[in-house]
Formats: C-alpha cells, sequence, structure tokens
C-alpha cells in the first residue's frame, strides 16, 4: 500500500511539472507596441539602473555574425532621436544612459544604411 501511495505521488509530481517551465518574471519586460502597422520586429528589453537590456526578434532576417546570407542587417539605435550606437546583433547592452525619461527607438537597416520600414520605439525612466 504504502509503494503504491508513493508510486502515484511520483506520478502526480512529473505530471504537474510538465513540460512548460515559467519564465521568470524579472528576465523581461515587453515593450510598449507602437510599431508601424504590419512590422515583425519585436523588442524584449530590462532596465538595470542606467543599463538597458536589449533583445531584437526578427523572422526571417539574420543577426548572425557567423552566418553569412544576403539579409543581412543592423540595428540602430536613437535615443531621443539622436544616434546612440549600431549593432549588429540581436541582443546588446546600452551602458551609461542618463537620469530621466528617455525615448528609445530602434531602426532595422541594410549594412549600407538602406531603410527596411522596421521599428519600435519605447519610452524609459532612469531614476
Amino acid at each position: 500500500m504504502k509503494k503504491i501511495v508513493m508510486c502515484a505521488l511520483l506520478i502526480v509530481l512529473l505530471v504537474g511539472c510538465g513540460k512548460q517551465i515559467p519564465e521568470p518574471e524579472a528576465v523581461h519586460a515587453e515593450t510598449i507596441n507602437n510599431n508601424i502597422a504590419g512590422s515583425e520586429l519585436k523588442v524584449r528589453h530590462q532596465l538595470q539602473g542606467n543599463k538597458l537590456f536589449v533583445e531584437c526578434i526578427i523572422p526571417g532576417i539574420s543577426l548572425n555574425r557567423e552566418e553569412i546570407a544576403h539579409n543581412k542587417v543592423k540595428i540602430k539605435l536613437y535615443v531621443n532621436d539622436m544616434i546612440y550606437s549600431e549593432y549588429d546583433t540581436a541582443a546588446f547592452v546600452v551602458k551609461n544612459l542618463k537620469p530621466g525619461k528617455q525615448d528609445i527607438k530602434l531602426e532595422v537597416v541594410n549594412p549600407n544604411n538602406g531603410k527596411i520600414k522596421l521599428y519600435n520605439k519605447f519610452s524609459i525612466i532612469i531614476s
């Protein structure tokens, strides 16, 4: 009887965990979506102090440095409508942002700065 109860408890624990492991709440925050209609640029960001962690998801477009692809792109980062930097990776860290409200714009461009019409805007507040 004791073995049956232990087996039943083990099965309940295994089935309860399942394949869907919850994602920690503090890992990312979704952006307020101000994209143009039909855009596929998705951005996740997290603010820690004056560092902004950004992850861009663009289906069908490569941001892998090792992969040679005809659809290679880069991301231009604007802070308060001024160019801050360019990135050729899907995830990056923006450091040394000034305190206060910052308007962030990410724009996807070809390596020769030709626009692809994908962008995302969001605001952050650094205290």
